[in-house]
């Protein structure tokens, strides 16, 4: 199972490091990102930079995405605060999203990511919760412990949380990267998924300058005549 994986993520690295293009020192609007009007509002401590990965397990170029995000968020800025947010496009896509959300209340994201994406890639049904179930369980989740998060009121609130969000985003397709409510990416715009750290950190540098200049201009004292 574990060379399975490994297997994976080296065959995606590949073939996306063929098509790799440089990300320009200075982010061009229209070409590495966009703006997002109207920019929606985050609720965040002041100084932090929220970060928004949309995305699903049903996604093939989410899967593609994952370890680069992954590692980006090992190494990201440290006013940066991570949220990602599983969509509902299909049908069966409600189950996956419950099934993110049932990793994130057990703790275990970090560990479960990979081998979700790894088992969907080889064809797993994981919207079906006894096999989502069994999948965790094979990692060290108790199965009853795993059905009654997955079937939890948090897990429901969570998901409710999520559409609101996809919705306030108008999220149309994944998977697709929002920073600080005011820009958006994607790997069409970043040159593939290798591209995206560098153009995530050129995003996060310009929202946390913008911050602290509206920040400066809110505080600044008139001048005494």
């Amino acid at each position: 199972m574990l060379n399975n994986i490994k297997t994976l993520f080296i065959s995606v690295a590949l073939i996306f490091s063929t098509a790799l293009m440089a990300v320009p020192a200075t982010l061009e609007e229209g070409k590495q990102y966009q703006v997002i009007q109207p920019s929606v509002l985050v609720n965040e401590e002041k100084g932090k930079v929220l970060v928004i990965e949309f995305f699903s397990y049903g996604c093939p170029h989410c899967a593609s995405l994952e370890p680069f995000f992954a590692e980006w968020e090992k190494k990201k800025p440290a006013n940066v605060i991570v949220k990602r947010v599983p969509v509902e496009f299909q049908p069966n896509w409600e189950n996956l999203a419950k099934l993110y959300y049932t990793a994130l209340s057990l703790e275990v994201v970090e560990k479960m990511n990979p081998l979700i994406f790894a088992a969907m890639q080889q064809g797993k049904d994981l919207s079906k919760e006894e096999t989502a179930a069994d999948l965790f369980a094979a990692h060290g989740i108790d199965k009853e412990t795993f059905k009654k998060t997955y079937n939890s009121f948090t897990v429901n609130k969570d998901l409710n949380a999520g559409r609101l969000l996809t919705q306030q985003y108008k999220v149309t397709g994944v998977p697709l990267i929002v920073v600080d409510g005011r820009y958006k990416t994607n790997m069409g715009m970043t040159g593939g998924p290798q591209g995206v750290g560098k153009v995530l950190d050129g995003l996060v540098a310009k929202a946390s300058e913008e911050n602290a200049a509206a920040g400066a201009k809110v505080t600044e004292k008139p001048a005494t005549p």
